[in-house]
């Protein structure tokens, strides 16, 4: 098992397709913030900004890809969103901990987005280092 750290336009088009597809796809917004980020960082006013898009995608030997996580800037805020995604079949084994250390050392109390109960739990494990974005904030109250 590897943690590899690249910004977006580093990442090869395999590494993309990878991550789009270990995504809730439709159902998210990493695909969409991918492609989104991607297109703004090659992007002539992407040179006017310091803060740039961060990647960090755990991998297996065989360059299976088991988790990933992406900050991006917070759009005319300070700060950053941070959004985590690790295959159903490794959940459990300490990867989403992992992501959010590399997260945490990138930038402190980076905003996160439950999409469902079990997301949430992992966020609240969390909550002093995090910020939860206003519409979520059920999350920790329950």
């Amino acid at each position: 098992m590897r943690i590899i750290e690249k910004g977006i336009l580093d990442l090869t088009v395999e590494e993309i397709r990878q991550c789009k597809s270990l995504s809730l796809r439709h159902n998210g917004l990493m695909s969409e913030d991918l492609r989104d980020w991607k297109e703004y960082e090659s992007g002539p006013h992407a040179k006017r900004t310091r803060r740039k898009t961060r990647i960090w995608l755990i991998k297996d030997n065989d360059d299976r890809l088991l988790a990933w996580a992406m900050c991006t800037p917070r759009y005319k805020l300070t700060g950053y969103d941070a959004q985590f995604y690790t295959r159903v079949s490794e959940r459990g084994k300490g990867y989403g901990s992992l992501l959010m250390q590399k997260v945490l050392e990138y930038t402190p109390n980076p905003n996160v987005f439950p999409h469902d109960r079990t997301s949430g739990d992992f966020f609240k494990k969390h909550r002093d280092t995090i910020r939860f974005a206003k519409s979520y904030r059920e999350w920790i109250e329950n």
